[in-house]
């Protein structure tokens, strides 16, 4: 295996953040959502971040889905560079997908889920919106990741807290009434948030838990 610095890599891609974490912080995945049931021999996961454009926040429906959806090609294709650079240095590499979901139990999951992937990388804590929170991007925020056999360095777990003492806006205002438990009632939010449009093509039509929150532009927000 040659010599290769990771974080350079990931910056020339294209990505805005990265974080590292080891494998073995996911030893409380899911059954089949293990990093190494996507990638055998898998022994560190590296998440990727792309900005989200702060103007999409006060964008119409169509504008902010067009934004969705160029940003989540673009840290696709950043996912892809990465694991081919580092397949050209001599070492296994499998890019997951921002989009890349299934049906799970009634619940839409990636191969791994890519916000405590983020966690686990140090990129941010996941807010009472179930949004990653990131200190300088907030919810602003896209993600993919690399799986890898190769032995990084990590990065350690963030330690700051993602929402406001007592805040509970994004609760409160939520118009599907989706959160305020440890997890988002994914059902109710998605039959409020998206819409089938003529094409076949999904539109958002509700991003009300990130406008709202105080800390969508990063802990300095607020």
């Amino acid at each position: 295996m040659k010599d290769f610095d990771v974080k350079k890599i990931v910056a020339e891609a294209g990505a805005d953040l990265c974080g590292i974490a080891p494998v073995e912080r996911f030893d409380a995945s899911p059954a089949g959502f293990h990093p190494k049931d996507y990638l055998p021999g898998c022994r560190t996961v590296i998440v990727l971040v792309c900005k989200f454009p702060h103007d999409a926040i006060e964008a119409d429906p169509d504008t902010y889905t067009a934004v969705r959806n160029a940003v989540a090609a673009r840290i696709d294709e950043i996912a892809e560079k990465v694991a081919g650079k580092l397949k050209e240095a001599g070492v296994n590499a499998r890019p997951i997908k921002s989009l890349d979901v299934t049906l799970d139990k009634d619940r839409y999951r990636g191969p791994v889920s890519l916000k405590h992937a983020a966690v686990m990388a140090g990129l941010g804590k996941i807010g009472k919106n179930t949004l990653l929170i990131n200190d300088s991007l907030g919810s602003m925020l896209w993600l993919s990741a690399v799986l890898t056999d190769a032995v990084l360095p990590h990065d350690p777990i963030a330690s700051y807290e993602p929402c406001p003492d007592g805040c509970r806006l994004c609760v409160e205002k939520c118009p599907a009434g989706a959160l305020g438990s440890e997890m988002m009632n994914q059902r109710a939010c998605l039959n409020h948030a998206f819409a089938r449009q003529q094409d076949g093509k999904l539109s958002i039509r509700c991003w009300e838990c990130r406008k709202v929150c105080p800390r969508h532009f990063g802990l300095a927000s607020n």
